[in-house]
This record gives C-alpha cells, sequence and structure tokens, in this order.
C-alpha cells in the first residue's frame, strides 16, 4: 500500500509541476494585453502612447474602464483624460502647465463620468514628448512597462483602448523557458505586479 502510494505521488508531481507550468504560460501569455471599454458622459478624444517615449493626444474625456490592464488590478475605476487643446487653458492659474493630464477620480458610482470632476491622484501629467523628463508630479511606469504601445478613441459616450506591452512579450517568451523577468509565476510575484512605481515617501527630518 505505502508503495502504491509512493508510486502516486510521483506520477501526480510531473502533473502537477506540468498545470503550474501551463498556468504561468497563460498569465504571462493574457498580460501583454490592455483591453478596454470606455463608457462615461459627453467628450471626445484620441490618443497614442509610445512608452515613455511619447503621449499625444486631442480631445477630453471622463469615463468608466472595463477590460483588463495587462492583468493588473487598478486602483481606480474612473478616469478623466484632458489633451490639447483645452488642457492649454484647463490648468491656468491653478495647475503646473502640461499638455496631457490623466487623472484616477475613483470610483464615482455615476453611470456619467465627467472629465471635470474631482480627482484622487495626477497618474500622468506631461509634455507630448519624453514623459519621464517632462513629466510634473506624475506616477512613472515601472520599467517593464516602458515600452507599452496604446492606443484609444472615445466618441460621444463610449471608446475603446487597446495597448500591448513589449516587456510582457519578452517576458512571456522568455518563461517558455522557464526565465521569469517580472517574477510574477508565483502567486506572491503577481499580487506585487504595478504598472506604475509606488509613490516616494519624502524623507524624514
Amino acid at each position: 500500500m505505502a508503495r502504491a502510494g509512493r508510486l502516486g505521488c510521483l506520477i501526480a508531481l510531473p502533473l502537477l509541476a506540468g498545470c503550474g507550468y501551463a498556468s504561468a504560460r497563460a498569465n504571462d501569455f493574457a498580460d501583454i494585453w490592455r483591453i478596454n471599454v470606455e463608457t462615461g458622459a459627453l467628450g471626445i478624444e484620441a490618443d497614442v502612447k509610445v512608452g515613455e517615449l511619447a503621449h499625444v493626444g486631442v480631445g477630453m474625456k471622463g469615463f468608466s474602464r472595463y477590460g483588463t490592464t495587462y492583468g493588473i488590478e487598478q486602483e481606480s475605476k474612473d478616469w478623466a483624460e484632458i489633451h490639447l487643446p483645452l488642457s492649454l487653458i484647463y490648468a491656468f492659474g491653478r495647475e503646473p502647465f502640461a499638455l496631457h493630464y490623466v487623472r484616477a477620480l475613483g470610483d464615482t458610482r455615476s453611470p456619467y463620468v465627467w472629465w471635470w470632476g474631482p480627482y484622487q491622484s495626477a497618474e500622468d501629467r506631461c509634455f507630448a514628448l519624453l514623459p519621464p523628463v517632462t513629466e510634473r508630479g506624475s506616477s512613472r511606469r515601472t520599467l517593464l512597462h516602458s515600452f507599452d504601445l496604446e492606443v484609444s478613441a472615445f466618441v460621444l459616450i463610449f471608446g475603446l483602448e487597446f495597448g500591448i506591452s513589449l516587456g510582457e512579450l519578452v517576458d512571456f517568451v522568455l518563461g517558455i523557458f522557464t526565465i521569469d523577468i517580472a517574477g510574477d509565476d508565483t502567486r506572491e510575484g503577481r499580487a506585487k505586479r504595478r504598472l506604475y512605481e509606488p509613490p516616494s515617501m519624502p524623507a524624514k527630518p
């Protein structure tokens, strides 16, 4: 009986390892994509993000986002994005001037999310090129997501967003050979995944 039990364990171990490997690869593949449907109040907007190299957009929108963002749970359900030409006058007298603003609004629980609503934090406040250099108090993306390519369009009350993460794509390919550059093949590692670097805390006097 004991011998049969040991034999069963020997057979089960490779199967369990194989299931864990397949699950990690499936997660890595899902992490490559950003696919969202957006709904909100009246707005019109289009923008393109090329990693941390460029962020070019026009128009404005307040919206709720539904879908997946590289498999990372987002801290805010509702957002506002303000681009040219409105950004030229939006912050006059009250905000550092920039060409593009992305606001985390939290969860308003409203079917109509307006772009001018009060915001919880400024995720992105930058000029068109080299956001890490020209950013004005915004959050910076993690290294793995510094090469994300994203496009979005919003018309009236409906929009779509699509993105692909080149960093996560490399992680997926290397993961086939059990090389985990993202450190997310374990449950603990996945819980630590972030799109933006955590804000730095001021040093205590």
